[in-house]
């Protein structure tokens, strides 16, 4: 998961633009990126209908309200990527920021827009590969780039999923 790749700029952005081909071909279709949805962002990202293994899960999440794009990013090796559509979570701003607090401790301003951004990001990201591991024995590794799609490994942990996670800042 990484947030920076909203920006499309920075260099966790450069790092796994730059080593997705060797990622590809090391892991194949087991490699799958996450980010949130920006305007550009298909310039970069040719979306595609998304296989089976993931209609299950991102039906749950379309039933909730909650939109994810499905596709190829257009670099070496062109792995998969999901966009999260942040806009479609809004509805959750609050409810998930009273959660986050109750469950880490952790708070912050209703109006900061970047970490509510991550926020949503990390709670859309926790949901998607929650209902994606209750449908298929796959193990799942997480690897969490920077503090901005930190939550999302926060809240596996919190949350108990039976996955792994990296968290990587530089």
């Amino acid at each position: 998961a990484s947030y920076e790749y909203f920006y499309l700029v920075g260099g966790i952005y450069t790092v796994i633009r730059t080593k997705s081909a060797v990622t590809v071909s090391e892991f194949g279709e087991k490699y799958i990126l996450c980010a949130p949805i920006k305007e550009n962002s298909f310039t970069e990202v040719e979306p595609e209908i998304e296989p089976d293994i993931f209609a299950s899960p991102l039906r749950s999440l379309k039933e909730k309200g909650l939109n994810v794009v499905y596709g190829r990013w257009l670099v070496s090796g062109h792995p998969r990527i999901l966009l999260f559509d942040l806009g479609s979570a809004h509805k959750f701003l609050d409810t998930w920021r009273w959660e986050f607090s109750k469950i880490t401790g952790i708070s912050f301003h209703k109006d900061d827009f970047e970490l509510n951004g991550c926020l949503l990001f990390g709670y859309m990201v926790e949901l998607f590969l929650y209902e994606f591991s209750k449908s298929h024995e796959h193990q799942i590794l997480v690897h969490c780039h920077e503090w901005l799609s930190g939550i999302a490994g926060i809240l596996i942990r919190k949350h108990d999923r039976k996955m792994a996670t990296i968290f990587t800042t530089h």
